[in-house]
């Protein structure tokens, strides 16, 4: 029994190749052909170019975070100022890309380079127009921390422009929302001095008052309460001038907030269309196809010359375009 399976099998991939060999030249010129158009066609095809630009947030961007342990737990009382202790810390990248893909940036985008015009959206919308970029635009983030943003765009130098505007545009943002945070800082940190001092002032004239009904005996004791209160509200005192003086330079600053690694250069090479992509892609689809047909083709042939009146009934229902078997006339 195994050896009749294996001359069958034999037998059915023989008989594939006969069929391979009969139609070889069907198979070459479709394949030829189909190939041939693809890559042809390629040619016409608009051109796109991908430009890409790759940045670095700075860390430790702040100079509050350089205070020391005794500020920082003298000023844990404070719920305000607990929001400090992040400042410089490295920002989320995906808040950055957030900021990119917001459609106040990408409009700013579509009027710095007329894009409304150039990608030809309908009634001349702006909606369709961030859409549009916003298909054309990608953010990755690196493991070393970096953001890399792609643009595409069919003029070179238009992608690398509109890569690098992306940048700025970032950049201002985080500048602004940088000045309002550093702006709230120094207001409550006012605030805080000014409220500071006055208890600072009530501590010291109940100290005094205390040290004129009792002398100056056990004024300095760890556990006389007006001695105690006296000495937070000063170290309180002394801990936040130089917050309120580094708050207000936070505030005066105006330095870039990003790190550009990779500037955008103009690429010289298209990204799309991919050509041997597409020849590859279109040459095992017709090497395939064409296959398929021949194999259908065999079948079909032979059904006509083994059982003409099936052949007849299958013509006549799905392929009315395949000519019947002539019957020669019987001469009298």
């Amino acid at each position: 029994m195994q050896h009749e399976q294996n001359n069958g099998s034999d037998s059915g991939l023989f008989h594939s190749l006969i069929v391979l060999s009969r139609y070889q030249w069907f198979i070459f010129w479709n394949v030829f052909i189909v190939t041939g158009l693809a890559i042809g066609i390629s040619f016409f095809l608009p051109r796109w170019y991908l430009s890409h630009t790759t940045i670095l947030p700075p860390k430790n961007q702040n100079v509050l975070a350089g205070l020391s342990l005794t500020s920082s737990s003298l000023l844990r009382q404070f719920n305000p100022l607990r929001g400090l202790s992040g400042l410089g810390q490295s920002p989320d990248l995906y808040s950055y890309i957030a900021v990119l893909k917001s459609r106040p940036l990408l409009e700013s985008v579509v009027e710095k380079f007329n894009l409304r015009a150039l990608y030809r959206v309908k009634n001349n919308s702006m909606t369709d127009a961030v859409e549009e970029l916003r298909s054309n635009v990608n953010f990755k983030i690196g493991e070393e921390g970096t953001l890399r943003i792609d643009v595409a765009d069919r003029d070179p130098n238009r992608a690398a422009a509109m890569a690098d505007y992306l940048v700025k545009l970032l950049d201002e943002n985080n500048r602004e929302l940088s000045a309002r945070e550093a702006h709230g800082n120094r207001v409550f940190l006012e605030e805080q001095v000014k409220q500071t001092l006055l208890d600072l002032r009530k501590a010291e004239a109940d100290l005094k008052e205390y040290q004129m009904e009792h002398g100056f005996a056990g004024v300095t004791e760890e556990n006389n309460p007006y001695y105690r209160a006296y000495q937070n509200q000063q170290h309180l005192f002394e801990n936040l001038q130089p917050l309120l003086l580094q708050a207000r330079l936070e505030e005066e600053r105006d330095t870039p907030t990003l790190l550009v690694l990779d500037k955008a250069v103009v690429p010289e090479i298209p990204y799309r269309p991919q050509k041997r992509i597409i020849a590859a892609i279109f040459f095992f689809l017709s090497l395939f196809t064409s296959t398929a047909v021949a194999f259908f083709a065999d079948r079909v042939n032979s059904l006509r010359l083994s059982r003409p009146d099936e052949y007849a009934q299958f013509a006549k229902g799905w392929f009315r375009l395949i000519p019947r078997p002539r019957r020669k006339l019987d001469r009298r």
